[in-house]
């Protein structure tokens, strides 16, 4: 295939044949070439890339550490990622310059490292079922959202298979290792069923597919209480407003700061008092559903850091004291 073009905002995307193999000098261009081209992606909006930005990002790579065939084969450690050598997926592979012995009687010998586009942005995956699957909304029982800003699915709708192409990947690969080895092509039924077996019923036969291991699901009753905290800790956090609004307002009503003010107390130290006195009552209440929640084992008191689920608290407390101030100035009655 041609060589790629360069990578800059106003290229046209990559639309080389499938495959489409880029050949680089080492596995450290190609992990730059990947960087460049996500700084590129993360620098454009998610329209731009959609309609055929994304594609400038590779499916794989590869890395060949060993190659060779077995028998007289004089290039055995010339391999192009390119040629009719390498595996066919429906994907653009980058892979840089094989390595091997070369010559002699060898056993045939493969060695390499290969990764997928494990991104979990899914507009940063290419549309053709390798790492990715859109899924329209008609095939849901909805209707498809047909913009173009969508590019003809909605952006909620498309499925990362990350393991699933990583054991594609390696198939093809030793589909391709094999059928170079043996001559001939596991599509290809063996000579002795040649004329018994139909070339589509053999590749029916010889279809090969991934799927995950059975486990056993089992009700996780700290997830339902979870779920159940979420909407409650805040409720239960927010507890001492109307108390303490009760009694800012009682006090007012009776004419108890009135009072206190005959008898030489300043407003300020009225203020700082009665907040003292609501932020303990505040710190009290939190404790007490902290502690809970730390012998229940929820998460969010097990894995949050204490500093910061100090500062979450305190922060709490004093913005229930402050909405408690606020509000008892619209007020003139408790009722």
């Amino acid at each position: 295939p041609p060589p790629a073009p360069p990578l800059s905002p106003g290229a046209a995307p990559i639309t080389g044949q499938v495959p489409y193999f880029l050949q680089l000098s080492s596995e450290e261009a190609m992990l730059a070439d990947v960087y460049a081209t996500l700084t590129l992606l993360n620098s454009i909006p998610v329209k731009k890339i959609e309609q055929g930005a994304g594609n400038r990002l590779p499916d794989g790579l590869i890395t060949f550490h060993e190659l060779r065939f077995g028998g007289d084969d004089s290039n055995a450690g010339e391999g192009n990622a390119g040629d009719s050598k390498a595996p066919s997926p429906s994907k653009a592979l980058e892979s840089p310059k094989t390595t091997g012995a070369a010559g002699g009687d060898s056993s045939p010998s493969l060695s390499y490292t290969f990764a997928v586009n494990d991104n979990l942005i899914a507009v940063y995956h290419r549309a053709n079922n390798f790492t990715r699957i859109d899924i329209p909304l008609s095939a849901l029982g909805g209707a498809a959202d047909q913009s173009a800003a969508h590019g003809g699915f909605d952006l909620s709708n498309k499925l990362l298979i990350i393991d699933e192409a990583r054991l594609a990947l390696m198939d093809m690969m030793h589909a391709a290792f094999r059928a170079e080895v043996t001559g001939r092509s596991e599509d290809q039924p063996p000579e002795e069923l040649s004329g018994v077996v139909p070339g589509f019923m053999w590749r029916a036969l010889t279809m090969r597919y991934a799927q995950r291991m059975p486990f056993l699901a089992e009700y996780d009753v700290s997830t339902t209480i979870e779920l159940f905290g979420a909407a409650i800790y805040p409720l239960a956090l927010t507890m001492p407003l109307p108390v303490l609004l009760y009694l800012i307002t009682l006090e007012k009503e009776e004419r108890l700061r009135e009072l206190q003010r005959s008898m030489g107390l300043k407003t300020s130290q009225h203020v700082i008092a009665t907040g003292i006195f609501a932020m303990g009552q505040y710190l009290v209440n939190a404790c007490v559903f902290a502690g809970t929640g730390i012998v229940v084992g929820i998460r969010v008191f097990l894995g949050t850091g204490t500093s910061t689920l100090l500062a979450l608290l305190l922060g709490w407390g004093l913005c229930v004291v402050s909405i408690a101030f606020v509000l008892s100035t619209l007020l003139s009655s408790r009722q």
